[in-house]
C-alpha cells in the first residue's frame, strides 16, 4: 500500500505521474535530504572521528 513506501518510492512514483512538473521533482528531493542533511550535521563530529580512527588502524 502506499502508506508503507520509503521516501525514495514515493518519489519514484511522483515523477512517473508528473513527469514535465521537474520543480515539483526538485522541491520533493529537497524536502527528502533534509532529514539527512539534518543527521550529518548533528553527528559531524562522530563521523569524522570514526573515520579518522579507521585510517589509523591501518
Amino acid at each position: 500500500s502506499q502508506k508503507l513506501w520509503t521516501l525514495p518510492i514515493a518519489m519514484s512514483r511522483f515523477t512517473e505521474q508528473y513527469i514535465a512538473q521537474t520543480h515539483l521533482q526538485m522541491a520533493g528531493a529537497s524536502i527528502m535530504f533534509v532529514p539527512i542533511l539534518v543527521v550529518f550535521l548533528a553527528m559531524q563530529r562522530n563521523f569524522i572521528e570514526g573515520i579518522a580512527l579507521t585510517g589509523l588502524k591501518g
